[in-house]
């Protein structure tokens, strides 16, 4: 990446080192450097919460490697969704080493989590990425890969509503792999264990304490399939222009150093049940964000769809989103269609003035409507609105929500954004009309295919022409 701003990391240590990104005609003076921890065996469990790491004390609350510098953004198709800044796109990690695994935990500050593809392709939505590279330092930061470099794709639990328990990318080649998840409400936690095993390198010699090392997470603000990438990556050290280290010449060094002394294993703070958590809805005593925690992690619980429908009525927007949350990732649950209804509807003031807020809960409104073909379709009005919001995600949240919708009056107007100046609004709208499945579509569908400028365009308009012909819509 091409910036004169120094980067800085804080090490797990507590010390902080600064790090000159590469400039024009100027080489890098020192390869990034951060620090985990050296542990002894079975001290860290793979469960997606802190309380283990939190035994190192200061360590691990003055530690962690933060990346929230718009200096680590690579920007893929900014229509999908703007940079907001470190509470919309940024994570801070803690990496630890025993004799067998390289443990990292992380927590992810996103506020709208969307992947809707498939198994084969969650690399075009929300994920987290890992890039190890564990030669010996002599052979480190090659410009080709080899054995000793893997890449690691996490999809987290509950970020698609197809994969609820979550999925490690190509699991059957990365054998041993571990990943527990936790969604919260301005992101999620993440916590993967990864066999030093799996790099011949590291399993010939498991004293080596230090790895060629980045991590990528992907941030796409709308969902479905649109393109070749979500809008933005956000990495660690990006030491040259990328949308992820393409080699490892372009990773920082992750090293080990030993320990602090761990603490007494904690008590486990019992968990709310979902009967307690209702009587704490009700209440407005309990700390709206605690609540929002409580609700999001009765995601998998049967009372869900009772749980869902309080929280949708609670006065906090944090306990409000976590119950549209629900709704949105469990689309089998029975819904409020009239409450989800409210969430989409337009926004006035009291002199009915348009307001431009929320688009996280009204994003996680519109999927729970539509993916239970329960979503209005008034999409002029709701066109309109998003242009002048400068909210581009929900414009291409709600196409892709005509398409599963599966209301074919949304026809007409998803015809005429074939036409659109937006290149992704055009792909979106033909991958809509596809899943429609309407021969009315056909003719500028025909058109688009024919005389659209771009390669992707015409290749979608040419796919959703297929699923028409066939009759079989497939949804994204």
């Amino acid at each position: 990446m091409k910036s004169k701003t120094q980067r800085v990391f804080l090490a797990m240590a507590g010390a902080v080192l600064l790090v000159s990104t590469a400039q024009a005609g100027a080489t890098v003076a020192e390869r990034p450097r951060i620090h985990g921890w050296r542990v002894s065996d079975n001290s860290l469990t793979v469960d997606g919460q802190r309380t283990d790491w939190e035994r190192a004390g200061m360590a691990f609350t003055q530690g962690g490697v933060s990346a929230s510098d718009a200096s680590h953004v690579e920007f893929a198709y900014p229509d999908r969704g703007g940079f907001g800044g470190p509470s919309d796109c940024s994570y801070a990690l803690w990496a630890a080493m025993d004799a067998q695994y390289l443990y990292l935990y992380a927590e992810v500050r996103d506020q709208v989590l969307a992947n809707e593809v498939g198994k084969d392709e969650i690399f075009f939505g929300d994920d987290f990425e890992v890039f190890i590279d564990a030669n010996p330092p002599a052979d480190r930061f090659a410009k080709k890969n080899n054995e000793n470099v893997r890449q690691f794709i996490f999809l987290p639990a509950w970020v698609n509503s197809q994969q609820p328990a979550g999925l490690i990318f190509q699991a059957e080649k990365n054998p041993g792999v571990k990943m527990a998840s936790r969604i919260k409400p301005d992101g999620y936690a993440l916590e993967v264990a990864i066999p030093k095993a799996l790099f011949p390198a590291w399993q010939a010699h498991p004293e080596s304490d230090s790895v060629g090392f980045d991590v990528v997470m992907n941030e796409a603000d709308a969902p479905g399939l649109d393109g070749t990438h979500p809008t933005v990556k956000y990495a660690m050290f990006l030491l040259s222009a990328g949308f992820h280290p393409g080699s490892p010449e372009k990773l920082g060094t992750l090293d080990f150093q030993p320990a602090p002394p761990f603490a007494p294993m904690l008590l486990e703070t019992a968990k709310p049940t979902p009967s307690a958590v209702l009587t704490a809805l009700s209440s407005d005593k309990v700390d709206p964000v605690i609540l929002a925690q409580q609700v999001l992690d009765c995601i998998g619980d049967e009372q869900a769809a009772e749980l869902a429908t309080a929280a949708l009525a609670h006065p906090s927007p944090a306990v409000r989103k976590a119950g549209l949350y629900l709704l949105a990732k469990r689309p089998a649950l029975s819904a409020p269609v009239e409450s989800l209804t409210a969430f989409f509807a337009r926004p006035t003031n009291e002199h009915g003035d348009a307001q431009y807020f929320d688009h996280d809960l009204r994003t996680y409104a519109m999927m729970a409507l539509a993916l239970r073909g329960k979503l209005p379709v008034n999409a002029n009005s709701f066109g309109f609105y998003t242009r002048l919001a400068a909210a581009p995600a929900l414009e291409l949240t709600y196409i892709w929500c005509l398409g599963v919708n599966g209301d074919r009056a949304a026809v007409p107007y998803l015809g005429r954004l074939l036409y659109d100046s937006n290149l992704r609004v055009r792909m979106k709208a033909a991958i809509a009309l596809g899943q429609l499945g309407d021969p009315a579509a056909v003719p500028a569908l025909e058109e688009m295919a024919a005389n659209e400028p771009h390669a992707y365009g015409r290749n979608e308009a040419q796919a959703a022409l297929e699923r028409i012909k066939q009759g079989t819509p497939t949804r994204q």
